[in-house]
Formats: C-alpha cells, structure tokens, sequence
C-alpha cells in the first residue's frame, strides 16, 4: 500500500527546495491526515471559541469529539485492516474493479457495525439535548468514513487531492464551527465541525470513485475474506484499543472530570498526550516517503527473484540486501525521532507556554514523547512483519503492547500524578525491544518461511507509473 510514497519520493528529488518541503508536507498529510488536523482544529477551535460558548462548552464539544474518536477508530479497526488486505490484493492483481464495491459496502458495514453502540450511548448514556444528541452521532458516522475511505487514497499516488481535500475540509470545520458557535452555542459549533468533516469525507469519496471508474459491484464481497484474515481483524482491534487504553484508565484519576452531560475525561492527560502525539508526525512522514518506499522495492526484488526461480546466492544475496535496507531505514528514522523528541522535551516549557497549556501537563507531555518515540518504531516493526504475512507476530505484539499499557498505566495511576504517562511510556518502550527481536529474528528466517511456511507473495511494481487499476494514477483507464 506504498502507492502514495513513490509519487511523493520522485516529488522530493525534483532537485529544489519547494519540492522537497512539498513531499514531506504531502507525506505527513497522507500518513496522518485524520488525527493531525483534527488536534489542530480542536486545539485552535480551544482558544478562540472560548468567549462564544465559555469553557465549558468548549470542554462538552471537545468531550464529544474525543469519544467519537475514541471509539468509532476502536471498532472500525479490524474490518478497515481486512479491507486494506482485500483492496491490497486486487492491486497485487492488477485488478481494482470491485473497489468501488467494497468502498460503499464497508461503509455501509461500518455503520451497521458502530450504530449498535453509538446509538444507546448517546441517547441513554449521557444527558444531552436532542440537537446535540443528533450532531454527535453525525460526528461519530463522518469519522468512522473518514478511517476508511483514506485506505484507498494511499493506495494511489493522488497526494494533492488527499492534503487540499484534509485542509480545505479543516479549514471550513475551524470556520464554521467558530459561526455555529455564536449563532447556537455547543449545538451550532458542533454543526460547523460536522460540516467540515463532511466535506472532507465527500472529498475524499469523490477522489476515490474517480480513480477507480467502475461500477459498484460485489458491495460486500470482503466479508467473506474475515474468516481467513481473523488474525488482520483482531490485530486491528487490539492495535487501536491499545492506542486508547491508556487515556481510558486515567479517566479513572482522582483528577477526571465528570460533565453534567455524563461525560467523564481527564482534561489534564488526554490533552497533553494529543499533543505528544504530534511529535511523530515527521517520522510518519519520512517512513512513508522513504524507509516504507526503499524497503518496498527491495521486497519486491527478493520475491520476483524467487517467483523466477533464481539460485540460493542469487536469493541469499537479495535477501541480506532487504535486511540492510531496513536497518539502514530504522536507523535514519530513529535519529530523526530522537531528535524532535528531544527537541520537544527541552522546549517543553515554551511550547506549553505558547499554546496556552497548563505547566501541570509537563510532566505528562514528556513521558508522552517518550512514549511516542518508540510507539512509532513499533508501529513500523508491525508494518514491516506485516509485509511477509507474519500475522501471529503481529497479534502477539499487539497484544503485548495493549497488555503491557494496561499494567503499567494502573501501576502509574496508583502512584500518583507524578507518574502520570509512565506507563504509557514503559509500555511503548518494551514492546518496542521485543518488536526489534521479533522482527530481526522473522527476518533472518524469510527464505523459510517463503518456501516452508508459506506460498511466495509478492506486490505491484514501484517503478512503474501505474495506478490501482493498471493505468497510469490519476489518467483512469
């Protein structure tokens, strides 16, 4: 699913300046575009929607927003990772006409999936008006879209529409929520973000339909691959509610707030640790644009190689190729990280200062960009096991990152404030060591799981200017 990565990698050596600021910011917009401008927008809206609804309309509205967040990418996880397999083989297959299909079917699905538990909660589990309780379940269904419909864009090389659909949408959701919220309180502010999710969402589904033009056919021919691929879609849950566990526990901290709407958070953890997420946004960028691209085309050599029935040297020789690439790619990537997590926690002080965050949340604010660190480099240990259909690996880990998050997390939270995203922390950084060894012990045995464990596998071609559906991005057929 490197798609993106190639069009952007041949962007930054264009041999100028401008196009190499254009690739990383493309880059960073393709790989987390939801999350990344929605902290911002909420972090801005924060500020400035301050005098038109007081704080705590302000604290409801972002309340709202983070359960939906929460919870819709909780329970859309697995069927988007099965979907991503699916639509990863048709391409593998030189063959994307039932993406369409499978685009509307999964959302479809997804709705059907989540309206079981958004429903109820907002209408019994917390005390809202009914306006309120009609805009938050429209949040809840636009982003539970938006986790899906990002999957098939990433898989083309459309980086212009994807960064101007997120800004362009983001900028109307800051606008119109800011409208909405001296016009009508929580409930207008809420119908501008809406309007600006929803914009994306048509955006972005309009791209797809574009760049796969067939008709809509076999909606939900994926489900039947959810049987096979069981391990793709309990990884995906556990991943994302591994992501998330640690802010559950802490809304249990003496210092959790509980709205008079029901909502309960802990304003203090939740906000810091969405700004120590942040820190990662250079290193998605770069593993996109190079570490995920360069290992790409190594991948693909070693199994053409095989696929051609090509000797053991020949293989061995590949083979040790594909494991210096990557090492040479995780090394670059980590001096990179380090250096912003570095930077972010000298700076810590003044970048909490400047955004107007409380001095409390610095000590949070740095265990999270330590957490984050290794966070990402697991997440890149995942993705790469990932490539050779290492899928029990893959669970193990995720499983071993949500285990470990809920242990340490509790063992932070009895210890007080000070610990506060310690564990977070101590989670990322051990499974991030037994990822490594995972990882670097699978892939010293890849020739025998290539020929013992396995079929041979193998991805479209990179170098060539193709697009999903076998003709060149962004041309249609």
């Amino acid at each position: 699913m490197a798609g993106v990565g190639f069009a952007l990698r041949r962007l930054a050596e264009r041999g100028d300046l401008l196009g190499v600021v254009q690739a990383y910011a493309h880059s960073a917009a393709a790989s987390t575009g939801p999350w990344l401008y929605t902290i911002a927008c909420l972090a801005t809206l924060t500020i400035y929607a301050l005098p038109a609804v007081g704080s705590e309309g302000v604290t409801l509205f972002r309340a709202i927003v983070t359960y939906n967040f929460a919870f819709s990418l909780v329970f859309s996880g697995g069927l988007v990772r099965v979907i991503t397999r699916c639509l990863a083989d048709q391409i593998y297959e030189r063959r994307a006409d039932q993406a369409p299909g499978m685009l509307i079917g999964g959302l479809f699905v997804l709705c059907l999936i989540q309206a079981p538990i958004a429903v109820p909660f907002y209408v019994f589990a917390v005390d809202l008006p009914p306006a309120l309780v009609v805009q938050g379940l429209v949040n809840y269904f636009l982003v539970t879209g938006l986790w899906l419909v990002g999957v098939f864009l990433t898989a083309l090389r459309v980086y212009t529409a994807i960064s101007l659909s997120f800004v362009f949408g983001l900028a109307a959701a800051f606008g119109l929520a800011l409208l909405g919220g001296e016009w009508a309180g929580v409930e207008g502010m809420l119908i501008g973000f809406n309007a600006g999710l929803a914009t994306i969402l048509f955006l972005l589904v309009v791209r797809a339909f574009a760049e796969y033009p067939y008709p809509a056919v076999r909606l939900f021919g994926f489900l039947r691959t959810l049987k096979p691929y069981w391990s793709l879609a309990l990884s995906g849950f556990l991943y994302n509610v591994a992501i998330w566990v640690d802010k559950w526990i802490m809304w249990l901290a003496p210092e959790r707030e509980r709205l008079p709407s029901g909502f309960v958070h802990n304003g203090v953890y939740d906000s810091a640790m969405f700004l120590a997420y942040l820190s990662i946004v250079p290193s998605m960028a770069v593993f996109l644009l190079h570490l995920e691209t360069r290992f790409y085309e190594k991948y693909l050599r070693l199994y053409r190689e095989i696929e051609n029935h090509a000797t053991l040297e020949r293989i061995e020789e590949d083979h040790k190729t594909l494991i210096e690439e990557l090492i040479a790619g995780l090394r670059n990537l980590i001096v990179i990280q380090a250096t912003v997590s570095l930077l972010c926690i000298i700076l810590a002080p003044k970048i909490l200062e400047f955004l107007g965050v409380s001095y409390l949340q610095l000590g949070v604010f740095r265990f999270g960009v330590l957490g984050a660190f290794f966070h990402v480099l697991l997440l890149c240990l995942t993705i790469v096991l990932s490539y050779f259909e290492l899928r029990a690996q893959v669970l193990f880990l995720t499983f071993f990152f949500l285990a470990t998050n809920v242990v340490f997390t509790f063992a932070s939270l009895g210890h007080g404030f000070a610990y506060y995203g310690y564990g977070y922390f101590a989670s990322a950084l051990l499974s991030f060591l037994v990822g490594a060894l995972v990882t670097f012990r699978e892939l010293g045995r890849i020739p025998y799981h290539t020929f013992i464990t396995q079929p041979p596998t193998a991805r479209a071609a990179p170098e060539d200017e193709r697009g999903a559906d076998g003709t060149r991005a962004g041309t249609g057929p």
